[in-house]
């Protein structure tokens, strides 16, 4: 594994330095687009399974006043199977660049 040395990262220990740019781009990372894109879900499981189904066949007639409702019979569809994926990445540092 690749270990960062002070020679790699000499300009965090210069004197009077004010800023770094990491602590900046936390603020970046909290705003998200993809969750006004996607259903954002938790789970504590493997795997997550969904199962489609037909309910309603098409357009839904307009009913009149006083009129029945036809009833049908729901169609089953596929299953989906989500499986969950880890990623991460990191770097190390040597003791003496503390």
């Amino acid at each position: 594994m690749p270990t960062t040395r002070t020679a790699n990262l000499s300009a965090l220990l210069y004197p009077g330095l004010n800023k770094v740019f990491f602590n900046e781009y936390k603020g970046i990372l909290a705003k998200t687009e993809y969750d006004k894109i996607f259903n954002i879900h938790t789970s504590e499981q493997n795997y997550e399974k969904t199962y489609e189904m037909t309910m309603l066949g098409g357009s839904i007639p307009e009913v009149g006043e006083g009129e029945q409702i036809t009833y049908i019979d729901p169609v089953g569809g596929n299953t989906v199977t989500f499986t969950h994926k880890k990623w991460g990445r990191g770097f190390a540092i040597t003791e003496e660049i503390n």
